[in-house]
């Protein structure tokens, strides 16, 4: 049953990428970023690692410790910021601080970063053994119904960390 399921979240998250590249082919611009980290890594980091320093901005920092269990939202918070590194196309050098992953009023996570030219939006999750993101970088001015595109990251982003999350532990 377990091996049924792995397939039908695999199959779902398939599918949701191809509704994903389906609304991007009329528009090269438009980029997807997608990433997974295992929980595990964040947990071996000790607090005064440089790690944190280097790659999380004081805002982050403050909104990942009020957590009694940060880890989750460490990992989270990473994954966002590699989805955005490949959603927007951009490779070794760009430093990762640059990209800050905040959460609105409702929890929602959202990015400020300076790229004019697009607006990003990001979608978060995690299990207990993996986090996960999705990022679409959008082109300035250019409308595809975000709240269903939202919706739709979501769903992908919750899928791609339970598809690993049992694995492991």
């Amino acid at each position: 049953m377990e091996a049924i399921t792995q397939n039908l979240r695999t199959d779902y998250l398939s599918m949701t990428l191809c509704q994903v590249r389906r609304m991007m082919q009329s528009d090269d611009d438009i980029g997807i970023g997608v990433d997974l980290v295992e929980m595990k890594r964040f947990r071996s980091i000790s607090d005064d690692s440089s790690f944190f320093a280097r790659v999380y901005t004081e805002r982050e920092l403050e909104y990942c410790r009020a957590f009694s269990n940060p880890v989750p939202h460490l990992a989270a918070t990473f994954a966002g910021k590699e989805a955005v590194l490949k959603a927007i196309g951009i490779r070794e050098g760009t430093p990762i601080k640059e990209i800050e992953i905040l959460r609105d009023r409702e929890g929602a996570p959202y990015v400020e970063y300076n790229l004019p030219t697009h607006r990003i939006i990001v979608s978060l999750s995690h299990t207990e053994n993996y986090a996960a993101a999705v990022a679409l970088a959008i082109p300035a001015g250019r409308s595809l119904g975000d709240e269903y595109i939202r919706k739709l990251l979501n769903g992908m982003a919750s899928e791609l960390a339970a598809t690993h999350g049992d694995e492991d532990e």
